[in-house]
């Protein structure tokens, strides 16, 4: 099975090398595993399968596998986990599988690894290149860290604890992707003396019940700071704007919709004290603190967010360049309402000591 080319090439069958050498090319194999996955679907009141270690079974088997079951079961869910960074070969799995499948992100986990190590050294513009989320949006199921990828694990990648807020807001309030929140991160891991998130990711989670609706306006265009922001729709009106930095303290203008003219927006995250005003164009001057990420919404939208807010003096010396306006940009602003520009310094060295901040106190 270890040279089938219908697997990966690292390892081949996997399940070979775990002593149970499960043939999925033999016909026999293909009708007793099909006719196991009804019986769970029936018996158990399931809505779908996560699939383990893709890349070791035979392609075609899944092909075949899911075909089958939807024939009986028409809507049911299936999540793949194929633990490959490379786009290309996520791309051709989907393809091969007839796009039946969803993908666990691992790409964009990566990404997250290498910003996380490398401090204010990445190009946080770049953040999202070669990920599903980015090539393959409605078929990424996005993570930050899971059981395989954590301490002490044989694919330990574990994101620094600096970064995760910054991931998770990412794939928390995205419009595109199937988020999924690792239970270490939450509730904390004893063994590595990890508390976790949880309440960040409260805060999260509630302003993606709330607040993270409508049109998305990307802001990945400057190496240190970047953010998105969210408009709301006509049932979720409210929008919000999210701005992260593995720099220095930064500020960035923002579009978030003409509807919200008027408005004064506060940093649900409790991190930046006091408020910023949607002008009539529909932008806004956003900020946030070193190595850390804010999540703007309006304030009069902010009683199922809690957290005492930071004060405001880091960015006293914080410079700020309004860009220049040209008759061009105008021009894009009342097309696309999506002012795009970029309005930091080139940051200083993030120390250590402020950016690891304790899971307590984020």
């Amino acid at each position: 099975m270890a040279d089938n080319e219908e697997v990966d090439s690292e390892n081949g069958n996997f399940d070979y090398l775990m002593f149970a050498d499960i043939d999925y090319s033999n016909p026999h194999v293909q009708e007793e595993v099909i006719k196991w996955g009804n019986w769970y679907l029936d018996n158990f009141n399931l809505n779908g399968f996560r699939m383990d270690a893709l890349k070791h079974i035979e392609f075609s088997f899944i092909d075949k596998f899911i075909t089958a079951l939807r024939e009986t079961h028409p809507d049911i869910y299936v999540i793949g986990e194929y633990w490959q960074s490379n786009q290309g070969v996520l791309f051709d799995y989907l393809e091969e599988t007839d796009y039946q499948i969803d993908l666990f992100d691992v790409a964009l986990h990566h990404r997250f690894k290498k910003a996380a190590s490398s401090w204010d050294q990445f190009d946080m513009g770049s953040l999202l290149e070669g990920s599903l989320l980015q090539g393959r949006p409605n078929m990424a199921v996005t993570f930050v860290d899971n059981h395989d990828s954590q301490p002490g694990q044989a694919l330990e990648s574990w994101v620094d604890e600096w970064f995760k807020p910054i991931a998770y807001a990412i794939i928390l309030l995205n419009k595109s992707g199937l988020p999924t929140i690792f239970y270490g991160d939450y509730y904390g891991i004893e063994s590595i003396h990890f508390k976790g998130f949880r309440e960040t990711l409260d805060t999260l989670l509630a302003l993606r019940r709330e607040n993270a609706y409508g049109d998305q306006h990307d802001y990945f265009d400057h190496k240190n700071c970047i953010g998105y922001t969210r408009t709301g729709d006509d049932e979720h009106p409210n929008g919000l704007a999210f701005i992260a930095t593995n720099g220095n303290h930064a500020k960035k203008r923002m579009y978030v919709g003409e509807l919200h003219a008027g408005e004064e927006w506060i940093d649900a995250m409790g991190e930046i004290q006091g408020s910023v005003r949607i002008e009539e164009d529909g932008t806004g001057v956003f900020k946030v603190h070193s190595g850390s990420m804010s999540v703007w919404i309006n304030k009069e939208d902010a009683e199922h967010i809690e957290g005492e807010a930071d004060n405001d003096e880091a960015f006293e010396d914080a410079n700020y360049h309004e860009p220049e306006v040209t008759e061009e940009v105008t021009e894009e602003v009342a097309e696309v309402a999506d002012a795009e520009t970029s309005e930091v310094d080139a940051p200083e060295e993030v120390p250590a000591d402020e950016a690891e901040v304790p899971a307590e106190n984020v």
